[in-house]
């Protein structure tokens, strides 16, 4: 009896040791959670692009992009990273950028930051717009269209 329990006992160490190596072993790179991302899978990147119409450098960068990203959570997911500064206010439907680099909008008669998904330009709160993997995000700096 005491035999079949030290097999038995054996039999259970070495099978949870085998679980163990396999599941520590396994690539798991489909998907991560990213710093700022809020602990949301990412699944992929946006491209973004700040167009300063002016002679400020633009930026182009790849960002983390979750499945359930916005225009704006694009932008917050590049500030994150350190490589941009933006200033906004309200979130969801009321979100508004007011300022990208350091370059803030002019109001009603001047310049303003518009983004534009994939060339389709912004008709909604950059705080609800979707953006999937893949996307390409333009903010451009002049006048709404």
């Amino acid at each position: 009896m005491l035999l079949k329990l030290k097999k038995t006992s054996l039999f259970m160490a070495s099978f949870v040791a085998v679980v163990l190596v396999f599941s520590v072993g396994c690539d798991q790179s489909e998907t991560a959670v990213v710093k700022g991302t809020g602990g949301k899978t990412v699944s992929g990147s946006a491209q973004l692009e700040i167009d300063f119409q002016s002679e400020q450098k633009n930026i182009k960068m790849e960002v983390p992009c979750s499945a359930d990203a916005t225009v704006l959570s694009v932008l917050s997911h590049a500030r994150d990273s350190g490589g941009l500064v933006f200033e906004s206010r309200g979130e969801g439907e009321m979100a508004f950028v007011t300022s990208i680099g350091g370059v803030e909008n002019q109001r009603s008669d001047g310049d303003n930051w518009v983004y534009r998904v994939n060339g389709q330009l912004g008709d909604k709160s950059c705080g609800v717009f979707s953006v999937k993997p893949g996307d390409r995000v333009l903010w451009v700096f002049g006048k709404y269209p």
